[in-house]
């Protein structure tokens, strides 16, 4: 069973999200050295959200909020400044500053290619962000949010495509059906990076 969050629901969700990311290598090298990184890391989370609620969904497990999940229908997962000004992730984004941005643009452009290159002529959704607050983390939290997901998709005939910088997760969402199609070095960041999709059952 999950939750259907909405609008007034943001800070919360975007909270949990920061905290559960905080030790992510991507994001630390991505705000490094950077002052109120507590609030800035809170907005960065807000963009998807925000997106998401606009465009497409995001699910907690419940009312205590112990995980997060926000996915996009496969043909409006490649922002546009329009989409972005209409669903109000702008607004974050900017608060961020422009550096963080285009720090971001440099190196997602390529990810956003090979997402429309491997999906071509597929009816996909694309899991945006998913991740489960420090305090609830190894309880499966985060697998019973997935498997919610995963039965929507199949009950709709769906790929999930979804993106990854940690191994761990690569071996978690193998699991569940995810296989690599690609893992790259994630331009600017010199990270490694997987990119993985779901075929629906």
């Amino acid at each position: 069973m999950v939750k259907k969050l909405n609008k007034t629901e943001i800070y919360k969700a975007s909270t949990v999200l920061a905290d559960a990311f905080k030790d992510d290598p991507l994001w630390n090298k991505l705000f490094a050295g950077e002052k109120t990184l507590d609030k800035k890391f809170r907005n960065f989370f807000e963009v998807p959200l925000r997106f998401c609620m606009k465009y497409g969904e995001v699910w907690s497990n419940s009312d205590e909020f112990e995980g997060i999940a926000a996915w996009l229908p496969g043909k409006l997962s490649y922002m546009t400044l329009w989409q972005m000004i209409q669903s109000g992730a702008i607004i974050p984004a900017m608060k961020m500053g422009s550096t963080i941005g285009r720090t971001m643009q440099k190196a997602f452009v390529s990810v956003d290619s090979d997402r429309k290159e491997s999906m071509k002529g597929k009816d996909f959704i694309y899991l945006f962000v998913i991740g489960v607050s420090s305090k609830h983390q190894g309880k499966g939290f985060g697998g019973k949010l997935l498997k919610s997901i995963l039965e929507m998709a199949d009950k709709e005939k769906l790929h999930i495509y979804l993106e990854t910088e940690t191994e761990e997760n690569v071996n978690l969402y193998e699991h569940f059906g995810f296989k690599t199609i690609k893992k790259i070095n994630l331009p600017v960041f010199n990270l490694p990076f997987w990119e993985m999709v779901r075929q629906p059952k």
